[in-house]
């Protein structure tokens, strides 16, 4: 017997196949230069790769004694030589430090294109190993777009799937998504890691390769302290998450529900077709729309204690959905009927929720995960519901200052939708000091969650 088991191929970076040492030496160096030095530095690389010695001193703003001094503190990179009065800037050297460098600038963005510069550090023979990419690719970095980077969902279950026997990576992971927009200090990685040194560079060179954080540095007075954290674009869209939008802050038990009836359109309905059933209500077609008897609606209002427009919309409602008919001028039972009025009022209400709501809207699903902002608040204003509650598809885009999660689709609720929630036994509608409110019913937070 053969069986065909297809097994999904995961990612490994693996460091080994790369220049670890020179990579951690070269990072080390440059966390252990002054911040006066490292701007220096930057400077130098902006210059020619050939140079005379006085342009250098020049360009630099130094006396010849601080040019002396920087030249000793560059020794370490072996990044520049002289031959008598000409200075050379190794353009390998600069190649593999100004990845690094960058981290140091003002304006350093510790996200995509940081890895998109990391990534061409790594023989490009290596990288469709470790990212289990086709070697055939047209670009490396368009396929790990397309694949980990497009949406925050894609990007996170990347960041959590992340498997390693070798580093201790799962505490920092836990502890950077516990608190997205905080960075993890020195003192606290080797708290959560229980390493130093030389083994904690390499875990953190680790969690860069996969995508995971960014060490950075910030200046304190005459030296760098480094600090881990998530991928910039990652962050912002994390933080826009949390933001919790500004509802107007409602005594709940000053509210007034509208009926007090759970799943009140479901309730109504099935009460009109009962009613429909014993009394068929009598109907006229008139510029091409029912005109249901005044009188009728009079006795079905006895019953369903409820506006005439509104009880007018139920048996709109019931004809629309073939639980309701007419036949021969009256409003009468569908076959269907006498089967939907058996379910409980919980299946009535999911069964209208199908028809009316995610059969109808396209972009059902998008509006629901709006509305799962309001699940513990309970009551709150109608209107700020329209105001403040949006969704959409969240993709990486280009901005003007590198990459971020730009909501595209975006959808935002209206009365119609509103009501049509309400159908749909979503929410149900109360009152606060004359002003319309709104709560998920247990139906609505189940399926919003």
């Amino acid at each position: 017997m053969q069986f065909d088991l297809q097994f999904q191929k995961k990612h490994k970076v693996d460091l080994s196949e790369y220049t670890v040492d020179q990579d951690l030496f070269f990072r080390a160096k440059l966390a252990e230069l002054e911040p006066a030095t490292t701007r220096l530095m930057i400077e130098l690389f902006y210059l020619s790769s050939k140079t005379s010695l006085p342009k250098l001193k020049n360009a630099l703003d130094l006396t010849e004694n601080e040019l002396k001094l920087f030249f000793d503190r560059m020794a370490p990179f072996q990044i520049l030589s002289l031959e008598q009065d000409v200075v050379l800037i190794d353009k390998e050297v600069k190649k593999k430090i100004e990845c690094f460098l960058a981290k140091f600038e003002e304006d350093f963005i510790a996200g995509i294109e940081y890895f998109q510069a990391l990534l061409k550090q790594v023989p490009i023979s290596i990288l469709p190993t470790w990212y289990s990419l086709p070697r055939s690719c047209d670009s490396i970095f368009l396929s790990l777009k397309e694949k980990i980077f497009q949406t925050p969902a894609q990007y996170l279950r990347h960041i959590k799937e992340v498997e390693t026997e070798k580093y201790p990576i799962q505490p920092i992971v836990n502890a950077l998504l516990a608190n997205p927009t905080a960075a993890l200090k020195l003192s606290e990685l080797k708290k959560l890691t229980a390493l130093d040194g030389a083994e904690l560079d390499e875990c953190i060179l680790f969690l860069e390769f996969n995508f995971i954080a960014v060490l950075t540095y910030r200046e304190n007075e005459k030296k760098w302290d480094p600090e881990l954290s998530l991928p910039e674009e990652l962050k912002n869209y994390l933080k826009k998450q949390s933001v919790t939008p500004p509802f107007t802050d409602l005594v709940q038990f000053d509210v007034v529900p509208e009926r007090g009836i759970p799943l009140t359109f479901a309730f109504d309905l099935s009460q009109a077709i009962r009613f429909a059933k014993l009394h068929p209500l009598k109907v006229s077609f008139q510029d091409g729309a029912y005109a249901f008897d005044l009188f009728s609606l009079e006795k079905l209002k006895g019953v369903l204690p409820c506006s005439i427009p509104y009880l007018v919309n139920i048996l709109l409602k019931g004809v629309d959905l073939d639980l309701l008919r007419v036949v021969d001028g009256f409003v009468t039972l569908h076959p269907q009927a006498e089967p939907w009025l058996l379910y409980s009022i919980e299946k009535q209400a999911l069964s209208l929720y199908k028809v009316l709501w995610m059969q109808k809207n396209q972009n059902a699903k998008q509006a629901e995960k709006g509305l799962s902002t309001i699940i513990s608040r309970g009551w709150v204003l109608a209107d700020e519901v329209i105001d403040f509650i949006s969704s959409g598809k969240p993709v990486l885009s280009r901005g003007r200052d590198g990459y971020i999660y730009e909501i595209q689709d975006e959808i935002k609720l209206t009365h119609e939708h509103l009501n049509t929630l309400f159908e749909s036994g979503l929410i149900e509608w109360g009152t606060f000091e004359k002003k319309r409110c709104l709560r998920l019913t247990e139906l609505g937070k189940q399926i919003c969650a």
